[in-house]
């Protein structure tokens, strides 16, 4: 699914999957669009602007319903998933966004989630389980300096299966370390519970307390692990 953004109607799926991204609290709750500012003319002039830090209210562009993505990248695998994902996005980061933990994405109020950090460092969760506990573990672009008032195109792939496994982070087409800096791997993993999945905010039971600060462009999920190859050619596309 690859997610672009207008002046008025839905977000729409320009992956042909039809799953357009809607404005569920009306136009008064959705962010701006800007004309002017875009990754490239070749990619998209345009963009969604978050107001992450100021007064409005903005609830992101719900993309749909938990049980829809458990089933495309979750662990409903009877539906068909594959437990495999890849995210996509341009972004261009002004502040820290809501609470200092603005969303560039969220599935399922931090089943997973993708932010940046007070160090403009890169974070992903994903929930797992072990035993009879469910917590988040997270990792970081540790040492990483994405920067603020510029366009910087980020990809994370993650395959659920391996319950050892890390992420692999990508900064403009370029593969770049991902350190876990919280929680512990294995077990199993969690999949997409509750709560609608949400670009540039967090549901959470309504509150929306996560805002992005800055514009999103250009968003887009897979149900598999894109190659090294993949991500630079979606970088340079």
């Amino acid at each position: 699914n690859i997610f672009t953004t207008a002046v008025s109607g839905n977000a729409l799926d320009s992956s042909g999957n039809s799953r357009d991204g809607t404005f569920p609290h009306g136009d008064g709750a959705r962010p701006t669009f800007s004309s002017t500012l875009g990754p490239s003319d070749f990619i998209q002039t345009g963009s969604a602007n978050f107001d992450g830090g100021g007064s409005s209210v903005d609830t992101g562009i719900d993309i749909g319903t938990a049980a829809t993505w458990d089933a495309i990248i979750g662990n409903d695998t009877v539906n068909g998933s594959t437990e495999k994902f890849t995210i996509a996005a341009w972004i261009y980061k002004v502040g820290d966004g809501e609470n200092n933990f603005g969303r560039i994405i969220d599935f399922g109020s931090s089943d997973i989630g993708l932010y940046t950090n007070l160090l403009d460092e890169i974070r992903l969760i994903v929930k797992r389980t072990i035993g009879a506990t469910t917590a988040e573990v997270q990792w970081s672009s540790t040492g990483t300096d994405i920067g603020l008032n510029k366009w910087v195109h980020l990809a994370i792939s993650y395959d659920a299966t391996d319950a050892d496994a890390d992420p692999q982070f990508y900064i403009n087409g370029s593969p770049t370390a991902a350190t876990l800096t919280a929680g512990t791997k294995g077990g199993t993993y969690y999949g997409i519970v509750s709560q609608d999945c949400i670009i540039g905010n967090r549901s959470n039971s309504g509150a929306f307390d996560r805002t992005w600060d800055g514009n999103l462009a250009d968003v887009a999920i897979w149900n598999t692990v894109l190659t090294d190859e993949d991500v630079a050619a979606v970088y340079n596309a």
